[in-house]
């Protein structure tokens, strides 16, 4: 063929392309001027007839090629369009030379061929320097992620330099990722196995591509490769979204997550251990610091934590859902619990250096869970917590439980459960009635009514249990108010029934209860129902609610006339003077003598002082002095021998439900 002839076709087909440059509305956004397209063409052309001249592979033509290759990317010309480009140009040199032979023809598809490979290898260039993944900010630690980034790293370092023979090994043996895989962390996370199965598949399949597509540049055949790599980025980003997906989830689910995996678990052979870590003075730290301090000293004990895990084999380091971190463990806590411990020493290394006064002080608890054992997840969760809160009240900085504790552990934690539901579901549907003990003043050689006191009884069943039964559990639920509401409204209904009884009535109400304006109205109405029945009220308080509660119970005062009586006086909390001065402002009707002098009265001598200097007081203060907690007849006698007129106890009177009182009243009034 004539070397002229053909160098010709291509100018003038490189004139036409000129021409659909400049009217293709893209890609002329691509240039500033036309000057621009026409040096780029001209490089084209340029490069076509050196081919043309040189052959096919000569030196220096695949140079060429990625220079001019460089040009088309930094304009930004997409790929595609450089190759359709390629190919018009190809059309365009074949219709100028119709006549030329077969041999010619394929000479000069070859000529295109060339250029259209060593043009995708150039771009292949481009897209291997900009691999890369960008996880969200929050998971750019996450383990998976890291071995990831490993991965591609070396493989794109293996691609780019040319290895293709061990860049094939490289993709042929198993990668960072399948330690991830088999690792506790993983497994934990995989609560939803479908995105599990889905995050396992892209994973093979982005090892299969990226295996076809080194194959293909080892080949040469950079075409193809260009479509692999392409192809090899989307499953890239189909994996790093499945990761995201499992971290998602687990991240807003982590601490269910892991106790649900750990009673699944621990049904199987092994001994392991669950361990929570937590701060013991968290309240005093939220009060010192501010909540970003807080979070800074939290993230760097969960930061050690986590190193440790790292490094311990089968161990895995989850946050829980508060100031909480949780360690769990495929070992018994002998080899965990010491590593843990040197390696908190990191922590408490950085907490010296970082505070002076106030220190973040930590508590570490859980169990040994020995193989084959059935616990649930809700068993998990609430004793693990219990346990910490157990050993920060004790003062204990590690409390590590085995079998037999843990199981009565367990066992306390659910009665405790069971209590709670059943105190919010009494509460609510106001099953709470009265019982009445009475209190007996001695006259005359005979025990006649003084009071009656009234007493709060949960109904169960038919049964009234004493609410002191779950005090305790009714105070850490915050429903004492609501129980006090209740007695007074009992109160006032009953007010009728206690007036054909007694003249006086006693109402216990916690200091915590009369804080609130509302509950102070209720019981104001109450005494004032009390009244109207002819019955005086007598609000029963402890001594130490009356040094927290003086103003309010002068309030109260002044408003209904009420009388308050003071239980459990005599164990050292109240100010004598405070007394005093209620008593003089005629507020005070009774002081109660603290049920734990009297029923040791009898074994002690100082103790029976005591009672003397109470009785002297009362007297003094010109009130009333009751006795509670009168068990027998000699502790009757001893009391009476040193002053005391009015008693109440077991000896004396039972509590009883206001019906039976009324029925014992009238059949004694018949005899």
């Amino acid at each position: 063929m004539n070397i002229s002839y053909l160098a010709n076709a291509v100018v003038d087909s490189i004139t036409v392309l000129s021409d659909y440059y400049r009217k293709d509305p893209f890609i002329k956004r691509l240039f500033d001027s036309d000057v621009e397209i026409n040096k780029l063409l001209a490089s084209t052309e340029q490069l076509v007839i050196s081919l043309i001249h040189t052959k096919e592979g000569a030196e220096g033509a695949e140079e060429m090629t990625l220079d001019l290759v460089s040009e088309y990317i930094e304009r930004g010309f997409p790929y595609v369009s450089v190759i359709n480009c390629i190919d018009k140009l190809k059309n365009e040199v074949l219709h100028r030379l119709p006549n030329i032979t077969v041999d010619e023809r394929d000479n000069i598809l070859s000529v295109f061929e060339f250029i259209k490979n060593h043009v995708s290898q150039g771009y292949i260039i481009k897209e291997l320097t900009t691999l890369n993944i960008s996880p969200f900010e929050s998971f750019s630690n996450d383990k998976i992620y890291i071995n990831l980034t490993k991965w591609m790293y070396k493989f794109r370092e293996l691609t780019i330099s040319k290895s293709y023979e061990q860049a094939l090994l490289f993709v042929s043996e198993p990668c960072y990722l399948q330690n991830s895989f088999k690792s506790l962390t993983y497994k934990i996370r995989c609560v939803n196995h479908i995105l599990c199965s889905n995050l396992e598949r892209s994973h093979r399949e982005f090892h299969n591509t990226a295996k076809d597509f080194v194959f293909a540049m080892h080949r040469r055949n950079f075409i193809t490769a260009y479509f692999l790599l392409i192809d090899l980025k989307n499953r890239l980003n189909e994996f790093v979204r499945n990761i995201e997906g499992t971290l998602i989830i687990f991240r807003d689910d982590a601490e269910n997550i892991l106790f649900k995996f750990i009673s699944d678990i621990v049904k199987g052979p092994g001994e392991k251990t669950l361990l929570i870590i937590g701060f013991k003075n968290l309240l005093i730290l939220s009060s010192v610091y501010s909540r970003d301090e807080i979070d800074e000293i939290f993230n760097k004990l969960l930061s050690v934590l986590e190193n440790f895990s790292d490094k311990m084999e089968r161990t895995v380091v989850v946050k829980g859902s508060g100031k909480d971190i949780f360690v769990f463990a495929l070992n018994p806590p002998e080899k965990v619990v010491p590593e843990l411990k040197l390696k908190l020493e990191d922590f408490h290394q950085y907490v010296s250096r970082k505070f002076k006064d106030i220190k973040p002080d930590i508590v570490t608890a859980g169990f040994r869970l020995e193989p084959y054992i059935d616990i649930s997840e809700d068993e998990i969760r609430k004793s693990i917590y219990h346990l910490k809160l157990k050993a920060i009240n004790e003062g204990i900085d590690e409390c590590i439980l085995g079998k037999r504790k843990r199981i009565s552990l367990i066992k306390e934690i659910n009665k405790k459960y069971r209590d709670i539901q059943l105190i919010n579901k009494l509460l609510h549907e106001g099953k709470v009635d009265l019982y009445f003990q009475p209190i007996f003043n001695y006259d005359s050689d005979k025990y006649v009514f003084y009071c009656l006191e009234s007493l709060a009884r949960m109904v169960v069943d038919g049964r009234y249990i004493p609410a002191g039964v779950f005090i305790d559990l009714i105070h850490e639920m915050d429903l004492i108010e609501r129980l006090d509401e209740i007695v007074l409204e009992k109160l006032s209904y009953y007010a009728k029934y206690i007036s054909k009884v007694t003249r006086k009535v006693s109402i216990n109400a916690s200091p915590h209860s009369m804080q609130f304006e509302a509950f102070r109205e209720k019981l104001v109405k109450t005494c004032e129902d009390l009244s109207i029945n002819g019955i005086c009220p007598i609000i029963e308080i402890t001594e130490q609610s009356l040094l927290e509660s003086v103003d309010i119970i002068e309030e109260i005062g002044s408003m209904c006339g009420v009388k308050f009586g003071v239980d459990d006086f005599g164990v050292g909390y109240s100010s004598l003077k405070l007394v005093a001065d209620v008593a003089e402002k005629g507020l005070l009707d009774m002081l109660k003598i603290d049920g734990t002098l009297i029923k040791k009265l009898k074994e002690s001598e100082t103790v029976a002082k005591i009672v003397k200097i109470v009785v002297n007081i009362a007297n003094e203060l010109e009130v009333r002095c009751v006795a509670e907690f009168v068990e027998d007849e000699e502790t009757l006698n001893m009391l009476h021998s040193m002053g005391v007129k009015l008693f109440q106890g077991y000896y004396l009177g039972l509590p009883q439900h206001l019906t039976t009182i009324l029925a014992n009243k009238i059949t004694s009034e018949t005899n």
